[in-house]
């Protein structure tokens, strides 16, 4: 089959095949990704073995062509809400999980490829292959400076999947060529300089992977927050190619939510709520402290005894973080009420984190020393 072929089994679904290489694995990716984790520059949800991640034949065995297909995202928005009580939701987790939408789609179309003597496996995220590399090399767009793929039709707003094929189809689709040159736009809007070095993401300094990480989150970190619930777009709404895809005229506002909801959503109103979004996979506590975080600003003080409530919640994350949103909306109030809570608090994690923030001192720096 030839690409024309193969992207008429997609004509009626909601994604598009953007890219096709032979099952080659990318070498000089592997020594790129050695040298990022000898700076121990991983997260915890990377893989750590590297040829999982540059080896298509190595993560899925009698992989013969290598399929990058896109989905773009649905009416993104980047309005920005004036009450400092409502927090922000990225625009990729607005809504039905996007692994959902993709897999249906994907199903469908591996259905296509079944009927025509084609065996698949396919990946969207979760799986090892390094999907952004491969669809570089496949032709699928260009890495941006931001790190995200670009194409001059969707800009950057688009989400990854992979296709492996069991059949060498001989095809190849040309490498796009840097459409950035000289711009360095996303690098002076990134509020946390992730961006310092072009087309290298500093992960341990984004504020969308802290948004998602468990553990202790850096001070100077949580003092850029802004009314971040999940993910962050910055780089991306700044961003030349993505000017005419943003869908500012609608009102509806699907990604502003109530960061007092937030903070107080039990289980029901989690399920509700975000269990069947993209934003939903690391659970409820995990949200509820990032609505803390974006309330710790002064503007937010008339939610203090609301707040206050959450010192003895029965999350341990949870009272450790309210602990900082209270001397960050109110300093002296805030001082004396974790310094009469944490002569009772039994469990360790919370003491901890709530003597840091006591004798914590902004030094206005990108580091908490």
């Amino acid at each position: 089959m030839d690409l024309k072929a193969l992207n008429k089994l997609t004509e009626d679904l909601e994604i598009r095949i953007l890219g096709a290489m032979d099952a080659r694995d990318l070498d000089r990716v592997k020594l790129r990704l050695a040298e990022r984790q000898a700076r121990m520059e991983e997260v915890e949800f990377e893989e750590h073995n590297l040829d999982l991640r540059v080896s298509p034949n190595t993560a899925y065995e009698a992989t013969g062509t290598l399929l990058v297909v896109g989905l773009p995202v649905s009416s993104p928005s980047r309005q920005k809400a004036k009450d400092p009580l409502v927090g922000t939701v990225s625009s990729f987790a607005v809504g039905q999980d996007y692994h959902v939408i993709f897999k249906r789609n994907l199903d469908v179309f591996v259905k296509g490829l079944q009927d025509q003597g084609l065996a698949a496996k396919v990946q969207v995220d979760t799986g090892p292959l390094l999907e952004r590399a491969f669809a570089v090399e496949a032709g699928a767009g260009f890495q941006g400076k931001n790190s995200t793929m670009i194409r001059d039709d969707w800009g950057s707003l688009f989400f990854l999947g992979l296709v492996m094929l069991d059949q060498d189809l001989g095809l190849q689709t040309n490498r796009v060529a840097d459409g950035c040159r000289d711009c360095e736009i996303c690098q002076k809007a990134c509020p946390t300089q992730a961006l310092e070095d072009p087309y290298r993401m500093q992960v341990n300094r984004c504020l969308s992977y802290w948004t998602q990480a468990k553990g202790h989150i850096p001070f100077w970190i949580r003092e850029r927050w802004g009314s971040l619930i999940y993910g962050c777009d910055r780089c991306q709404q700044v961003c030349p190619y993505n000017q005419d895809k943003w869908n500012d005229s609608d009102q509806s506002a699907k990604t502003h939510v109530d960061l007092l909801e937030i903070a107080s959503m039990n289980k029901k109103d989690f399920q509700e709520r975000f269990a069947s979004t993209a934003a939903g996979w690391r659970g409820r506590n995990i949200l509820r402290r990032n609505a803390l975080l974006a309330l710790a600003r002064p503007a937010c003080k008339e939610a203090y005894n609301q707040i206050q409530v959450l010192m003895e919640d029965p999350s341990p994350v949870v009272r450790a973080y309210a602990g900082w949103t209270l001397i960050r909306m109110d300093g002296l109030r805030g001082f004396d009420r974790i310094s009469n809570a944490i002569e009772h608090e039994k469990d360790a994690f919370v003491r901890d984190q709530w003597t840091l923030v006591l004798n914590w001192k902004s030094s206005g720096k990108m580091t908490d020393f």
